[in-house]
């Protein structure tokens, strides 16, 4: 970090980058214990920063200059970023969520007919990453509760270049900059949703019934919830 001297959005735009990346790569093994120390490292390395920039300031004050609750949908106030622009913050590693990959067997071959499920899964697993990858690592989270699918027309968030952040209930009529009301859309389906009027009590319902489906990760949670149930009520007998 070099760059001491330049201003803060200048240091984000060349840092999320190289943070996203290597996170990207290294997401699946396990690394979520080096991730948070990398975090950690960087947290300093930008205090440091800071200080350089106001020599004559106080610790409290650059991080009350800098650090924020500036990711929305994340309660996280050790945020670096720039608070006189909207979303312009300082990715974090331990937002990356751990996925294992999962090697092929060696006898499962592309051309076999009986696999066509199998290998099916296994596309839709990567495109799945493939649109994962496209976000910062703090709105994933928005994204992941919508199973990376557009509530609009149901198809993968990957499949387009241009994706807009969408406030369900807009913001001139009360909505807020909360998790809870945004949702990613692709820019043909964001046109399409304001053509039709934003502020349709119908379509906010089917924004909301569309961020609300459950996750991939819920839904095995609950399966080894229902296992444990079962295999409890077996012993009772």
């Amino acid at each position: 970090m070099s760059s001491s001297y330049s201003e803060q959005a200048a240091l984000i735009k060349e840092l999320n980058p190289k943070i996203q990346g290597w996170g990207n790569y290294h997401d699946g093994v396990v690394a979520k214990k080096t991730f948070t120390k990398v975090d950690s490292y960087i947290h300093w390395k930008l205090n440091r920063w800071g200080k350089r920039r106001h020599p004559k300031k106080s610790l409290n004050w650059v991080n009350n200059k800098y650090f924020g609750k500036l990711c929305p949908g994340r309660n996280d106030k050790w945020v670096f970023g720039d608070k006189s622009l909207k979303d312009v913050y300082v990715q974090k590693l331990a937002w990356i969520p751990i996925k294992r990959h999962t090697l092929v067997q060696y006898k499962n071959s592309p051309d076999d007919p009986n696999l066509i499920e199998y290998w099916e899964k296994r596309k839709s697993e990567q495109r799945e990453k493939t649109a994962r990858s496209r976000f910062s690592t703090g709105r994933d989270k928005i994204a992941n509760r919508q199973n990376y699918l557009c509530p609009v027309c149901n198809q993968t968030l990957g499949v387009s270049d241009e994706l807009h952040l969408h406030h369900i209930i807009p913001k001139h009529f009360g909505g807020l900059d909360k998790s809870e009301n945004l949702v990613y859309l692709h820019s043909d389906c964001h046109q399409s949703i304001h053509a039709l009027g934003a502020t349709n009590l119908n379509i906010q319902e089917m924004l909301r019934v569309g961020i609300n489906k459950p996750s991939k990760s819920r839904n095995k949670n609950q399966k080894v919830q229902t296992r444990k149930s079962r295999k409890r009520s077996g012993n009772d007998k």
